[in-house]
């Protein structure tokens, strides 16, 4: 075997001798394009650009065997396998200055080509004949190869790149400051680089300096969709407490912000603390579920003021009206009263006893968006994630990332009844509808969302006819089972899509039983009386089951139409 090694071992190595650069004009080339664009250019490549972290020989260590043939004792050999994120590129000058397209190569390299008196900073240095070398070791080496394509050409060839490599190449970009580039990835791979935020906690820690090299209009957008899609995310742990005052700022001001307001004022609290000259601010890096009355017991009367100044600014960013009364004066007008806004606790108690005198008030805070519905099931946090779910199921045919949804009431059986029967006279002909379902005894909310009409008659001339178990297909319906807890424990949501082979099956309409999810995914009908409504569950046509009982009794169910904006 390692006879076999070595062979390749040679064969590298000679390919290796062959490439070694001779003069400065040469380049390590990796696209044709980009060797026409820099031989038609007339100075010479001026500058060497070392990206990666190269390991020095000295620290390798050689793997001991007794045969003597054994290129992993040969340090060289060793050197070019550990060394494969580490790459020196030589490019000109010009290309880098030219129409300013970056602000870093700029500052870094302007001195240099226009002054004769040469002297290293931090980000450059001189070499004898006059090289200008460039180090770059957090930037890995085939990213950059990207960059160095855009910034010649202006290509941007990475559609084969994973979620993860495009937020490393954004970053890079960012850090190198190529507006254009990174307007470019934020443009055109926005749902890459959301999808890396969501499985990579790590991403977010420098995307608020990212997202902040954005024209304004884009850094909303961007932000918007951060709030409404992956709130969870953000504040899913305490990388959030780093985050820059502006990007706090910013998503305390989106309408599109996914928590409850309660949680919202926690966050603000403890990045507060953490961002101000207070002991207790250790205490958050030990555990991101300590409590605020845990963290502010032993404040004293500097350690508030200190917090108040920090975000002063902040506050008045809360909807604080939007909190029910028991939960604000207890949590937050109360124990932060110092902090708070004259007036604000005598506004909100007012504001509770007769609502109907503020409704009209333009400094009060609208709920964010989804977090008014009229259901007696679900809250607007829930509401958000199916509306999440249903732009998930449905995007690409009808539904765009930027479209909002209107949840409006056709149904609820604690109101209108639980006859079957009612159900198709409220809610047959209408598209687009959501059935929400409380499981009797039991905090599970399981129900099914369905873009078709839901339908109990079909016509012949002008006869009218039941239908009877009727098979519809459809792509983009789905099945759902809630948390009734909180949303942020995502992992106890469950969302169930039709299968492929399954599709036939989807949606079944039938007169004398409510709606009804594939061939026996979910089932409301009424046994022995109009009034008894049960429901049947087990997993065939969709992907997952959403709940443990095969068959269980309804303690209400609500249909909503979902309309979009």
């Amino acid at each position: 075997m390692f006879k076999c090694i070595y062979k390749l071992y040679i064969i590298f190595k000679r390919k290796r001798k062959k490439s070694t650069y001779k003069n400065s004009k040469e380049i390590r080339m990796f696209d044709k394009n980009l060797l026409n664009s820099i031989s038609s250019t007339q100075d010479s490549c001026n500058i060497i650009i070392k990206v990666g972290k190269k390991l020095p020989v000295e620290e390798l260590t050689p793997i001991k065997n007794s045969n003597n043939n054994n290129p992993f004792r040969d340090k060289e050999f060793l050197s070019e396998i550990y060394n494969q994120n580490y790459k020196e590129f030589h490019v000109h000058s010009s290309i880098l200055l030219k129409d300013i397209k970056s602000k870093y190569f700029y500052n870094a390299l302007s001195n240099f080509t226009n002054n004769n008196d040469l002297k290293s900073t931090e980000k450059c240095m001189i070499k004898e004949n006059q090289i200008i070398v460039l180090e770059l070791p957090d930037i890995n080496p085939t990213i950059f190869e990207v960059i160095l394509e855009f910034v010649y050409n202006g290509n941007l060839d990475i559609n084969n790149f994973t979620a993860q490599e495009i937020v490393s190449l954004l970053f890079a970009s960012s850090y190198l400051d190529l507006k254009n580039l990174t307007s470019r990835l934020f443009t055109t791979h926005f749902t890459k680089i959301i999808h890396a935020l969501n499985t990579s906690y790590s991403t977010i820690n420098h995307f608020d300096e990212t997202i902040y090299s954005q024209k304004i209009d884009q850094r909303r957008y961007i932000i918007n969709h951060l709030c409404l899609e992956y709130s969870s995310v953000i504040f899913g742990s305490n990388y959030y407490l780093s985050f820059y005052k502006n990007f706090i700022h910013d998503i305390l001001l989106s309408d599109d912000l996914i928590m409850n307001e309660l949680e919202v004022w926690t966050k603000l609290i403890k990045w507060g603390i953490f961002n101000s000259d207070i002991s207790q601010k250790f205490s958050l890096l030990s555990s991101s579920n300590i409590t605020l009355n845990e963290l502010i017991k032993d404040f004293s009367g500097k350690d508030f003021t200190k917090l108040g100044e920090k975000i002063k600014d902040l506050i008045p960013l809360i909807r604080f009206y939007q909190i029910e009364l028991d939960d604000y004066f207890k949590e937050i007008g109360y124990p932060f009263k110092s902090i708070l806004p004259e007036g604000l606790n005598k506004g909100i108690f007012k504001y509770n006893m007769k609502k109907e005198i503020f409704s009209n008030n333009n400094n009060i805070l609208p709920p964010r968006k989804y977090q008014k519905i009229d259901s007696t099931i679900i809250v607007g946090e829930q509401t958000a994630l199916l509306a999440k779910w249903i732009k998930e199921c449905n995007f690409g045919e009808y539904l765009k990332v930027e479209d909002d949804f209107d949840f409006k009431l056709l149904f609820r059986g604690s109101k209108n009844g639980f006859d079957i029967g009612t159900f198709h006279k409220k809610c047959d002909g209408i598209d687009n509808t959501i059935v929400i379902i409380k499981i009797k005894d039991s905090d599970e909310i399981i129900g099914g969302y369905n873009p078709f009409s839901w339908q109990s008659l079909f016509n012949i001339g002008l006869q009218s006819f039941p239908y009877e178990n009727y098979n519809v297909p459809c792509s983009s319906s789905f099945l759902f089972s809630l948390n009734n807890t909180r949303l942020g424990n995502d992992s106890k949501n469950v969302l169930s899509k039709i299968k492929e082979n399954q599709i036939n099956e989807a949606i079944y309409y039938n007169q004398t039983g409510g709606p009804k999810f594939g061939k026996s995914d979910l089932y409301l009908v009424n046994i022995s009386s109009q009034e008894n409504l049960v429901g049947h569950c087990k997993k065939y046509s969709y992907s997952h089951q959403i709940t443990a009982k095969s068959f269980f009794k309804v303690e209400d169910y609500e249909v909503f139409q979902v309309i979009v904006n």
